[in-house]
């Protein structure tokens, strides 16, 4: 039964659900509200497909909370349709909408878009809401927007499904805010499990994309950029013409919730993408001529089963990717752990990729089909890559990306570039600059980094240090060697050179890389290329270098060039001698190896080098070259009072402490009152490393006493689970 106070035009209207179809009821007190009222639902089930059509004022429609009243359409057709609101807009707030199958969409007959509400050029606000079970053939399953200005606040969107875009919700030619919303197990036939953005604007905060599944984009699917079709966003003007919430009574200004969204790309801020499932881009694909920005968002636990665990970026026009994490996302036949990028432009920076694993190539990044991104102050650690490799990084396909003060460390790759694996038919042009390869394990060859095919890349004061070759079991020496198996390899502990690459080194340092006795030809010879490796047929030029205390097994090794006079090292110095102008072999005399690699006073290198001006103008640490009367050898330009403090260290060394100090303190509150011997000698252990690090003396020292403590912390979290 319906209670109407007034009868006629009201401020104020309080419906009761009649237990039938309450379509009509609810049209006729759409009819008879003022400008600017409201119309309570109690509590209950309201079963109804209600259609706002041009209704000349704006209004709420506010039910007791989702927990209380619910829309229930019926599979039906849209639970909610609004359409045509011009300057004025509807709120709706506080119920649960569930069981709408959508609505023949306006352009496009076969369609039925929008399940649980459909908005067509219209302005609205829809919060405190929970959609779930709606679904459609085609666009949005639990809502749907069409040219139109939309804010979502405090909604849930669960179980909903559409047979093509956005199972959660579509936004076509759109501009929308989306805050503190969770978008969960919702299903797109083919694209945008949780949320579609198409040629639209979004600005989506707080917001939660947890277990949703679509071919392209588990989470969300961005394609094109926004162009403005409507008036504009709501006017702060309405706020005047706000509904008051019935349970606090509080008010919601419509031209503050909307805001004002002229600009043409989406973002993302604080937004969490968790066990979203997809073939291409798990947690999110940005597509054709995207424009999207995005902010200290969570990528965990998405999967992909071709490229993309976490993030596909295809073709895009611009994308800015700034502080996140990016841990545990995975391909199971494909490219890209982390993040797979085709043909695409963008910006990453301070973020973190760890534990990701891709099961072809490209285990934290994939960088391929012309891509150009720039990768700055990023962390690479634990990540993973099977088959061919590159287990931080793999760039092809003609990829151009510039890394710039980047670690790469302790990640894994089955055969090739356990750091970054640089290759393809097209080849790789990267430029990598002031970056770190440490304690990075390859089973083949590489471990640092591996060059192959037609890549030509450009590295400049880097320092690669404490990789390893794992190798494979000696295949001629499995019979007569018994339990003592020695293991083979193609070499290039700290960085591997081969078919028709053209690298170019300038200013780097190798040290404490190593690689099995015995070479991939089946004979001992002792030598591998411990520290660097050539098998190329093409010049590979060195410069400025310091390739020492590096080892083949047990024995000093340095660097082997197989086909012969097609390394070109000059001004380095190379353990055990090198042909070329400006070469010395002597001891580097570094500070703390392999801690810290740079140049104590006395050292051989300083002013050893040759002038590299313009390319290279300083050091890894930003110092500039020369401090003195010509550049010095290595990564880290001397200088005879120190500069290293907290303020002038390298920025992903800064990060890096404070994501370890952060994981420390978190795991610190779940330890028991009285810890085991065991618990408190991995305790010990973690502080002393995090002792260490905190001195920040040098980025290469601290980032491996911080990449230790984590290791550590790993083995005491499963001690105590």
């Amino acid at each position: 039964m319906f209670a109407f106070s007034p009868v006629s035009a009201a401020a104020t209207i309080t419906l009761s659900p009649s237990g039938g179809d309450d379509t009509a009821a609810i049209h006729a007190a759409i009819d008879d509200i003022d400008e600017g009222g409201t119309i309570y639902f109690e509590g209950g089930t309201f079963y109804a497909n209600i259609v706002i059509n041009d209704p000349g004022k704006s209004f709420s429609l506010v039910g007791a909370g989702a927990g209380s009243t619910i829309l229930d359409g019926e599979d039906n057709g849209s639970i909610l349709r609004i359409e045509y609101t011009g300057d004025c807009a509807v709120t709706v707030e506080g119920f649960t909408i569930t069981n709408g199958s959508g609505t023949i969409d306006n352009d496009y007959s076969f369609n039925m878009n929008g399940g649980g509400i459909y908005i067509y050029q219209s302005k609205a606000v829809v919060s405190n809401c929970i959609f779930i079970e709606n679904y459609t053939n085609s666009y949005g399953g639990g809502l749907y927007s069409h040219e139109s200005d939309v804010a979502l606040n405090n909604c849930t969107f669960e179980d909903n499904t559409a047979g093509s875009y956005g199972g959660g919700i579509d936004i076509d030619y759109s501009s929308t805010i989306v805050n503190n919303c969770t978008f969960l197990n919702n299903d797109s036939g083919d694209y945008a499990g949780g949320m579609d953005i198409y040629y639209s604007k979004a600005t989506v905060t707080n917001s939660t994309f947890e277990n949703n599944y679509a071919d392209y984009g588990g989470g969300v699917y961005v394609y094109g950029m926004y162009e403005n079709t409507t008036e504009g966003a709501i006017d702060t003007s309405l706020a005047s013409s706000s509904g008051k919430r019935r349970d606090t009574g509080s008010v919601y200004p419509l031209g503050e919730v909307l805001g004002t969204n002229s600009d043409a790309g989406s973002v993302f801020t604080d937004c969490t993408f968790k066990e979203n499932d997809a073939e291409y881009g798990g947690g999110m694909y940005n597509d054709y001529e995207a424009i999207i920005s995005i902010a200290t968002c969570t990528f965990e636990e998405n999967s992909a089963y071709y490229n993309g665990g976490g993030i596909e970026n295809y073709d895009t026009y611009s994308v800015n990717i700034d502080n996140c994490l990016f841990t545990g996302n995975y391909t199971e036949s494909g490219n890209g752990g982390g993040m797979h990028n085709c043909g695409a432009s963008l910006v990453v920076s301070t973020c973190i990729f760890e534990y990701n694993v891709a099961e072809y190539q490209g285990g934290g990044m994939m960088n391929g089909d012309y891509s150009e991104p720039i990768v700055t102050d990023c962390i690479f650690r634990f990540n993973e890559a099977y088959y061919q490799g590159g287990g931080g990084m793999m760039n092809a396909g003609g990829a151009a990306p510039h890394v710039i003060s980047c670690t790469f460390t302790n990640n894994w790759a089955e055969n090739r570039g356990g750091g970054m694996y640089n290759a393809g038919s097209t080849g790789a042009t990267p430029i990598v600059t002031d970056c770190i390869f440490s304690y990075n394990e390859a089973g083949w060859r590489g471990a640092g980094m591996d060059n192959h095919g037609y890549s030509e890349p450009y590295v400049t004061n880097c320092v690669f240090v404490g990789n390893v070759v794992i190798g494979e079991p000696h295949s001629n020496a499995i019979a007569s060697m018994g339990d003592e198996v020695p293991m083979e390899s193609a070499g290039g502990g700290g960085m591997f050179n081969g078919y028709s690459c053209v690298p170019t080194v300038i200013n780097c340092t190798f040290t404490q890389n190593s690689i099995p006795y015995y070479s991939s030809g089946g004979t001992y010879d002792g030598e591998n290329g411990g520290g660097v490796k050539f098998n190329t047929s093409y010049t590979s030029t060195f410069t400025n270098c310091v390739i020492w205390g590096n080892f083949c097994g047990d024995n000093p090794n340095e660097v082997l060039d197989t086909n012969g006079d097609y390394a070109l090292i000059t001004y380095s110095n190379v353990g055990g001698g090198w042909p070329g102008e400006g070469n010395i072999d002597a001891d580097p005399l570094f500070v703390n190896a392999p801690t810290d690699v740079a140049l104590r006073s006395g050292s051989p290198c300083i002013d050893a080098g040759t002038d590299m001006s313009p390319d290279v103008v300083d050091d890894i640490l930003g110092v500039a070259r020369p401090q003195y009367r010509a550049y010095d050898m290595g990564a880290y330009e001397y200088v005879a009072k120190s500069t290293w403090s907290p303020v002038s260290i390298m920025p992903l060394a800064r990060t890096q402490l404070a994501y370890v100090l952060e994981e420390w303190n978190a795991l610190s509150e779940q330890l028991p009152e009285e810890p085991s011997d065991e618990m408190t000698e991995l305790i010990e252990r973690i502080q002393e490393h995090m002792g260490n690090a905190t001195g920040l003396a040098n980025p290469i020292y601290a980032s491996g006493e911080l990449a230790k403590a984590l290791s550590l912390m790993g083995e005491l979290s499963a001690l105590m689970a």
